[in-house]
């Protein structure tokens, strides 16, 4: 019952597969745009849950590549197509968790990098979702790093206007 469906700038293909106990687990492929570095695939088998039936099981495969690419997913990160991403890297602060995966943009020479953050709120105290910062270019990743986690802090503690990207 594999199904394939376009969401944002990826191809998400699921393809359930059943265990030995009869229930289905959901299985996908999350396929980037082709753009001019080719085109990247991730497969993601979701071991943790089980379904019935082999529809219910890509249903969910499908709900959970949407959640990967929306960034939803704590320490999980897909090719950019927007261009390289950068190593992620974590900061707790106050109650909420600070990822940050800077990027280098696109057709920039040199390579400029965007400081790029996922905030997760425990306690629904701060805005969570992902961030990006528009304002600068940085020239190094680890710049981009130092400023997405102040980006980060200044969101937190509602200096910013900012809203999900």
């Amino acid at each position: 019952m594999a199904q394939s469906i376009v969401y944002k700038y990826y191809t998400i293909e699921s393809a359930p597969r059943q265990g030995f106990n009869q229930q289905w687990r959901p299985e996908i492929i999350i396929i980037s745009a082709k753009g001019e570095h080719g085109t990247t695939m991730r497969h993601f088998t979701i071991e943790e849950v089980s379904y019935p039936t082999e529809a219910e099981a890509d249903r969910h495969g499908v709900a959970y590549g949407k959640q990967i690419i929306d960034g939803k997913v704590l320490g999980v990160r897909i090719a950019d197509p927007r261009g390289q991403v950068g190593r992620m890297l974590y900061l707790q602060y106050k109650d909420s968790e600070i990822s940050s995966a800077p990027f280098v943009v696109r057709n920039t020479r040199p390579e400029q990098w965007r400081a790029c953050i996922q905030i997760i709120s425990r306690n629904n105290t701060a805005p969570s979702g992902e961030f990006i910062d528009e304002r600068r270019f940085y020239a190094t990743e680890h710049a981009a790093h130092e400023a997405g986690f102040e980006y980060g802090r200044y969101i937190i503690d509602g200096h910013l206007p900012a809203g999900p990207r």
